[in-house]
């Protein structure tokens, strides 16, 4: 939460040291956008939760995440992916796309998107209970590993007064908003259980000069003794963002 507070307020003294309020100037949403924010998983995995405190008395704690994004955000349309990290539970991709949901004169400027993503959860501190380790597993740094595929709504909105232009030719702004994410996974998943394997692998360039290349490839067996991870998992955040509008400082109306 002091993250939360401490970005939202050094944003706030942007805008007034600033001047340029965006609300003023150019509310038009038609621009391409990078961001980057803060947020927080909401996960009920209560089997896989029961089996790591049974066996190893503790189980994976709800972290902050760090979301970045790329998107296109059109006067009623929007589209663009969403990279989620949070170190000790999961990695997202999610492409979104959706519609504006909100008039033109609202003060949060709200899209509603429909996504299918994919992710990952890598954890090194349990093993499946009875494993016996492989030949080649012996000495090596293993770690469980579960992937699949999920269906996703997402709620993304822009608070206006918040923005701010940072060009002469206004086409550069800063705004800030907050997303909520309603995932699914209607497919199945399972764990794996392996290690990074490492080998050498001849490779050529343009010219066709070989040359040698690591590469890492997971190397696992699937392990049916370990809880699946919950199929409904959400998450909610705040962003900023630095956008470049695709039209020229005098094409520009207020919205």
């Amino acid at each position: 939460m002091k993250k939360l507070i401490i970005l939202f307020v050094c944003f706030a003294v942007c805008k007034i040291a600033s001047g340029q309020v965006l609300s003023q100037q150019v509310t038009r949403f038609d621009f391409f956008e990078f961001s980057m924010g803060i947020g927080a998983p909401v996960i009920d995995n209560k089997s896989f939760d029961n089996w790591s405190e049974t066996n190893y008395h503790s189980k994976i704690q709800h972290a902050v995440e760090g979301p970045i994004s790329f998107y296109f955000i059109g006067k009623d349309y929007d589209g663009g992916f969403q990279a989620i990290y949070s170190s000790t539970i999961y990695e997202t991709l999610t492409f979104y796309l959706g519609r504006r949901v909100t008039s033109p004169n609202s003060s949060i400027t709200s899209f509603l998107n429909i996504g299918i993503g994919g992710f990952a959860d890598d954890i090194y501190n349990y093993a499946p209970v009875g494993y016996v380790l492989t030949p080649d597993q012996v000495g090596q740094r293993m770690y469980m590993q579960y992937t699949g595929g999920f269906l996703s709504l997402q709620s993304r909105n822009y608070i206006n007064n918040l923005g701010f232009n940072v060009s002469r030719n206004r086409r550069v702004n800063f705004k800030a908003g907050f997303y909520v994410n309603l995932n699914y996974r209607p497919w199945g998943a399972s764990w794996q259980y392996g290690y990074d394997k490492k080998k050498q692998e001849t490779e050529y360039d343009d010219d066709g000069n070989p040359y040698t290349q690591t590469n890492v490839r997971y190397t696992s067996n699937k392990v049916e003794s370990v809880p699946a991870l919950a199929d409904k998992f959400m998450d909610a955040g705040v962003f900023v963002a630095i956008t470049l509008s695709t039209v020229r400082k005098h094409g520009y109306y207020s919205r």
